[in-house]
């Protein structure tokens, strides 16, 4: 079995052999796949990654989000390497932060808490058929997620889709992967 850093290599130059126009066709798919999700339909709140180029899109979708729901929650990396989620009030607050990933812009908000039972949109470099996850190496969203409630829902291009990854005891594994060509169910 190849290793989780060898697997992100191949996925990170692997997803570069891909154009625009065909990122934009999976990414539409996505989209309809998000918006159908059930789990995703009745939400007052959702915690959601925002997307960079070459990853799995997310940003139509928290902009029309924005103006269905309560909250839409998005990650801001911290210096000891952990995730503030900040209350996302426009689109155009997103700046390239750590990593060049979109975070919302930086402020102050005492005593405000993401909701902790909140479905969470994952990012993923590659997924299994356990539902398990190869992310970016800095376990920012494995911490995370050890202790978040809600409906754990990783977001992925189904080439991403390998049918088993090494795992560690700290891997927590998503409760449903949705790629451009279907929405899996993990039991």
């Amino acid at each position: 079995m190849k290793s989780k850093e060898t697997i992100r290599k191949t996925m990170l130059a692997k997803r570069q052999h891909f154009t625009a126009e065909e990122f934009s066709d999976k990414d539409h798919n996505l989209l309809k796949h998000l918006l159908e999700c059930d789990e995703l339909r009745e939400v007052d709140e959702l915690l959601a990654y925002a997307s960079r180029p070459n990853e799995a899109n997310t940003l139509e979708y928290l902009g029309y989000m924005l103006g269905q729901i309560n909250g839409v929650w998005v990650p801001k990396t911290e210096a000891n390497n952990s995730l503030r989620w900040l209350k996302l009030k426009a689109m155009d607050e997103l700046r390239p932060g750590a990593f060049g990933i979109p975070e919302p812009m930086a402020r102050e908000e005492s005593g405000v808490q993401h909701p902790a039972d909140a479905p969470v949109v994952v990012p993923m470099l590659a997924f299994s058929n356990s539902g398990h996850r190869v992310g970016y190496g800095g376990g920012y969203f494995d911490r995370f997620l050890v202790n978040h409630k809600g409906v754990k829902i990783g977001l992925a291009y189904e080439w991403q889709h390998i049918d088993v990854l090494p795992t560690e005891s700290h891997d927590i594994a998503m409760d449903i992967i949705i790629t451009e060509a279907s929405v899996r169910y993990i039991d």
